[in-house]
Order: structure tokens, then sequence, then C-alpha cells
């Protein structure tokens, strides 16, 4: 019998705050319908297992658990940061990596002086 990883899980800390992304791996499905960890199988059931491709987690992942609250000036940009450096939406991340999004309010402290 195989062993199957139902959900690829990474820790991570988003703006400071502790969070635990996941995602499915492994779909096991039952008369059509995808079954939870929870649901329970008997003997005779017939069932399909289906293995996605084991992608790592990138850093618009964390999107998916957070909302960014984005400031009224339409100018004002941004910045992403991993471990305190200047990264991208497709960047990698791995467990305990400490992610950000800075707002970058100097236009509009241009525009008031």
């Amino acid at each position: 019998m195989n062993d199957y990883v139902l959900k690829q899980s990474v820790p991570v800390f988003f703006n400071g705050k502790k969070i635990n992304l996941s995602k499915t791996v492994t779909e096991i499905q039952k008369d059509g319908r995808t079954l939870s960890e929870d649901d329970s199988l008997f003997d005779g059931d017939s069932i399909t297992i289906s293995e996605k491709v084991n992608e790592p987690f990138i850093f618009q992942d964390v999107f998916k658990y957070v909302e960014i609250e984005k400031p009224d000036n339409p100018s004002v940009r941004f910045k992403l940061l991993r471990n305190e450096k200047e990264t991208t939406f497709f960047e990698e991340i791995h467990p305990g990596d400490k992610l950000e999004i800075v707002w970058d309010h100097r236009d509009e402290e241009e525009q008031i002086h």
C-alpha cells in the first residue's frame, strides 16, 4: 500500500504575524466527490487518488490567507520583502521566512512639501 501526503504546508511570518500556508497535493474522490480528512471510507468503497504536481510555495501564495489594506492614495507604491530583502511575487518561500509588504509613501510626502 502506498503512503500519500494529503497536504503540504509552510509556516511563515507575514508583517509580523505567524501564518501557516497549506495546499492539497493529493486529492481523493469517492463517487465523484472530493473527500476531506474527516470523511470515512468503508470496505468495498471505490476511490480515485490524484496526486498533484508538488510545486514550491511562492510569495504570492500568502495573499490567499491575508487581507491587504491598500493606502487611499493611488500613487503609493509597495515593496515586497523576504527576510528584509526586496523580492518578487514569484520568489520561492521557506519555513520561517519573514514576509512583508511595505508601502512607500515617498511620492505622497513629496506632494505635501
